[in-house]
């Protein structure tokens, strides 16, 4: 794994060009594609190898969750992708990952303001390594939910650009800003669609 480019106490202006020097190094086209790397572990086997430290009872159990639909497989395949990621070009800036940044990770929370703070939910997988793990996570989930509703569209672009897009500008911002940026559970959000009664595929 690719150690941290970015020394300790750096300012805003000093990371800004650390990170345009790694983009220049690892240019954002070069996560265009994917392709198997020679010799890649079969994720079947990845999974059985899981199975030895699981409870053997929970292991049907399991297996029958990710059967669902593709987004429930890729839900329990956090070694898969992390195997497969393994051979990514990398833009050396390490962070403490999420380890398992898929949608069904995040969700609401009470804050002792008595605001719903939204966020990761799940760090039984955190540990650190490139900011590109946790990302590509995040903008893949989408395609999975499609999948389970047989919904479709071209290139899967009209939600993973939005997602990088905003994910970027988050990362502009100053940092104080970031913590304790917040919206209103009860503004609608741009992106919220209101569907009929019980309908849980709408809305947030």
């Amino acid at each position: 794994m690719t150690t941290s480019t970015v020394p300790s106490h750096t300012s805003v202006e000093d990371r800004q060009a650390i990170g345009e020097q790694a983009r220049e190094n690892t240019p954002i086209s070069s996560q265009a594609d994917w392709e198997p790397a020679a010799g890649r572990p079969d994720p079947v086997e990845l999974l059985v190898e899981q199975n030895a430290t699981r409870e053997a009872d929970l292991v049907p159990v399991r297996h029958g969750r990710m059967t669902v639909s593709p987004f429930t497989f890729y839900r329990g395949a956090a070694k898969i992708m992390a195997t497969d990621l393994a051979t990514t070009p990398m833009a050396g800036l390490v962070v403490q990952l999420c380890g398992d940044a898929h949608l069904s990770n995040f969700g609401g929370f009470a804050s002792p303001e008595r605001q719903l703070l939204f966020g990761l939910n799940d760090f039984d997988e955190t540990l650190p390594g490139p900011f590109e793990y946790d990302l590509t996570s995040v903008v893949h989930g989408p395609t999975g939910c499609r999948l389970r509703h047989r919904t479709r569209r071209p290139k899967n672009l009209p939600s993973q650009h939005p997602t990088c897009v905003r994910y970027r500008s988050g990362c502009s911002t100053h940092w104080t800003q970031r913590w304790s940026t917040h919206d209103d559970e009860h503004r609608p959000q741009p992106h919220q669609r209101r569907g009929p009664p019980g309908d849980r595929r709408t809305g947030a």
